[in-house]
């Protein structure tokens, strides 16, 4: 029995990421990736055969879809010198 995913939208600039996550966990595209014209992405249709391949595509698709914010570690004393008058 087979998973099937219909119209995901997907970030154009992400697109080959995309075909090369769902080459590599052994997925298939149902039918062609198709422009939306509402929203600047695509819209994917693909299958797999387990359960396990489609969520090892998720887990991969998520860490590259995720922002990542870059967090400053001296960020506490740069607050005691701006709450103590002392400006950096």
């Amino acid at each position: 029995m087979s998973i099937k995913i219909w119209n995901e939208l997907v970030p154009i600039d992400k697109l080959d990421q995309f075909d090369e996550i769902l080459k590599s966990c052994g997925g298939r595209y149902l039918c062609n990736p198709e422009q939306s014209k509402v929203w600047s992405c695509w819209r994917v249709s693909y299958e797999y055969d387990t359960s396990e391949a489609l969520n090892r595509h998720g887990k991969i698709w998520r860490r590259i879809t995720t922002n990542i914010k870059e967090v400053r570690n001296d960020q506490w004393w740069r607050k005691l010198l701006r709450r103590i008058g002392i400006p950096i």
